[in-house]
């Protein structure tokens, strides 16, 4: 892998080189647009605010909404990119076959509770179908399932996306490991009808610290210290694991494919609510964009390195980096 990466890095400084000196001779203002994924959002604005930096000349736009909105407006070529917290699922790759998906980062879902529910909580999957499919209502009835022992009383307040949302996809497609889960996944679910829906990460994160019964999902770049973060047991391995970026980096371990789940992967230490998050591009709208594919050049070599300032896992010298940029190569050609 690492003579590849190697040659891939060569041939991609040559690129680089020679679009930075053309850039220089013929400067003029040039933009990329890039909207989705609120998770991704925190990402796509550290690196455009130090893209354009070095880059005064260029200027790149970032906005959410979603990563249902990403892909769509990706396909439509209303942006240059789109930002999705997780892989397209089959329908969407049917209906736009001239998207790609390059996996540039990783992050976890990590379930967080309000401080106040109990000092330390250890969730498995079996409790986390109890509560996020409306089994258990109560703190005592999770209590009395689950023989364990838990401060908070009363209801249990569960927080939940009310938009399309890719974090939802991945934290359903985990419970659906489970044969219990009634509700199937995807980007958004019919939840039972007292769950409490908030907009973006940002609104579960919120609404989760100021409530003592509150508990909610998030990615991995919203979990601080105002929170409880759960101990996740991974069902291959038997383990409880909390999200970090090396929890997390350590359920890519020799990925092959783009569109491979990282969930519940069957190695020590891997936390297991983990996936890729992507950029989404078209094809027939990019390929002659050598600006777009420049930034993107940038997004998976050296802007690897503010990954983990902003609270996701890096993808440097992984099979899942040497992936996407033979993507990128094969756009250039």
């Amino acid at each position: 892998m690492k003579k590849t990466l190697i040659v891939l890095y060569a041939i991609m400084l040559f690129v680089v080189l020679t679009w930075t000196i053309v850039g220089i001779m013929f400067p003029k203002r040039i933009s990329i647009r890039i909207a989705g994924s609120t998770t991704v959002y925190p990402l796509s604005l550290k690196w455009a605010e130090i893209y354009m930096q070095i880059y005064p000349n260029v200027s790149v736009e970032v906005t959410a909404g979603g990563s249902g909105y990403g892909i769509d407006a990706a396909a439509r070529g209303i942006i240059d990119i789109g930002a999705s917290s997780h892989p397209m699922t089959p329908e969407q790759k049917e209906r736009y076959p001239m998207l790609k998906e390059i996996p540039i980062a990783l992050d976890g879902v990590a379930i967080v509770l309000n401080k106040k529910v109990n000092k330390t909580f250890k969730l498995t999957l079996d409790m986390a179908v109890a509560i996020f499919s409306g089994k258990v209502r109560t703190w005592e009835e999770l209590e009395e399932l689950f023989n364990v022992t838990i401060d908070a009383t009363g209801d249990i307040h569960v927080y939940v996306r009310a938009e399309a949302s890719g974090t939802t996809e991945m934290l359903t497609l985990w419970l659906s490991s489970s044969s219990d889960w009634p509700y199937g996944h995807g980007e958004v679910i019919n939840w039972p009808n007292w769950f409490i829906r908030v907009e973006g990460n940002y609104g579960i994160a919120s609404h989760v610290k100021n409530d003592p019964n509150g508990i909610g999902y998030v990615g991995l770049a919203y979990v601080t210290d105002e929170f409880l973060v759960a101990a996740v047991q991974n069902p291959s391995t038997g383990e409880f694991v909390f999200p970090t970026i090396d929890t997390v980096k350590r359920a890519c371990y020799n990925v092959t494919d783009v569109g491979e789940s990282i969930i519940n992967r069957n190695i020590s230490g891997a936390y297991p609510i983990a996936r890729m998050l992507y950029y989404i591009i078209n094809i027939e709208y990019t390929k002659g964009k050598t600006h777009v594919l420049k930034f993107l050049l940038w997004v998976l070599t050296d802007a690897q390195v503010y990954v983990k300032d902003v609270g996701y896992a890096d993808i440097s010298n992984t099979t899942v980096q040497e992936i996407s940029l033979e993507i990128i190569l094969e756009l250039m050609k």
